[in-house]
């Protein structure tokens, strides 16, 4: 999924999407949605699991790699393990205490909240004006992740 990694890096930084759209590329050993869930099973291992507009949720037993969900939260159950990062942008993250993440946990909803691979924890969050400015500032990423397509390359 390095389009994936690529588009999610730019819309990080702030920067319009090429061409207003995005395509996302799911290999073999991925697991990619538009407008679903994505479960990984007890027992499954999975490279990358990414959704827009739906969830995430990595079950007890299974193992990704990163696990991405667009305008949509992502679920690590216990027992379940992550070698990667978690990433939320528009969502949720419910990392279970007794799940495994080796990389970062990222969201970006009503606030930027990031947990280290360290287990170093920072969170920010900024109104102006009574509103919320990261909520703000994702208003036109998350119309844009609308417009997102899924691909399977085997």
């Amino acid at each position: 999924m390095r389009t994936t990694v690529l588009t999610l890096g730019m819309l990080l930084a702030g920067s319009a999407l090429a061409d207003d759209h995005c395509l996302i590329e799911a290999k073999k050993n991925d697991r990619a949605a538009k407008g679903s869930n994505v479960v990984i099973a007890s027992g499954e291992k999975v490279e990358d699991a990414m959704v827009v507009e739906g969830d995430v949720i990595v079950k007890s037993g299974a193992q990704v790699k990163d696990a991405i969900a667009l305008n949509g939260s992502v679920v690590v159950e216990s027992g379940a393990h992550v070698t990667g990062n978690v990433i939320s942008i528009g969502g949720k993250l419910k990392v279970d205490p007794k799940a495994t993440v080796d990389g970062s946990q990222i969201s970006l909803k009503d606030s930027l909240k990031i947990v280290g691979d360290s287990g170093t924890d920072f969170e920010i969050s900024l109104k102006v004006g009574g509103k919320d400015l990261a909520r703000e500032l994702l208003k036109p990423m998350l119309a844009k992740f609308h417009e997102c397509g899924v691909i399977a390359i085997k």
